[in-house]
């Protein structure tokens, strides 16, 4: 991530994948690349605009799977507590399943050593058959620290599907944990 004195950033996140395809040539990474405007609204929120090209190199192209998506956040410090809006919005979405919308609220709360985080979310997508699940919430709560000049933080994260609502079957859905380390240089 890189960010400008002015609001401007820019960023890029990868990993690997696997969705499970059966015919070559398939999908082994994501690439994001991300940027947009970041300021202070009136001096009483943040507002943040911005957008995200979400690439599959590798992956063939009849697929689809490439999509852009566009930002919008809106945020605000009550006292000690850190409130959020976001919405995500693709006019064609992975694996050309139409429009989708995904919006979420946010909530940090500074205590003693810890950070305590919950968000909640919806995820709408045009054609539900296609994507593989019906419309969706998504949760998660969890807790971060900073030592050593790190931040370490571990979260409970979850949705409200069914397995078999999730993916013909799978238990990509299912309430699970996961655990982050990173360092700001």
């Amino acid at each position: 991530d890189m960010a400008h004195p002015s609001g401007l950033y820019l960023g890029t996140w990868g990993s690997n994948v696997n969705f499970g395809e059966a015919v070559l040539p398939r999908a082994q990474v994501e690439l994001d690349a991300y940027g947009g405007f970041a300021t202070s609204l009136f001096d009483v929120a943040t507002i943040d605009i911005g957008a995200i090209y979400y690439a599959y190199p590798g992956a063939g192209e009849d697929r689809e799977y490439d999509y852009v998506e566009l930002t919008l956040g809106l945020s605000r410090s009550l006292g000690p507590v850190a409130v959020g809006l976001s919405a995500k919005y693709s006019s064609e979405f992975f694996a050309a399943t139409g429009e989708a919308l995904y919006a979420s609220a946010s909530l940090d709360v500074p205590m003693s050593f810890l950070t305590i985080s919950g968000t909640l979310g919806n995820q709408t997508i045009e054609d539900n058959d296609l994507w593989g699940t019906p419309d969706y919430l998504d949760w998660g709560i969890g807790a971060s620290t900073g030592w050593g000049g790190m931040t370490f933080g571990a979260q409970v994260v979850g949705t409200d599907l069914e397995e078999d609502e999730c993916f013909g079957g799978t238990t990509y859905c299912s309430t699970r944990g996961v655990f982050m380390v990173s360092r700001a240089l």
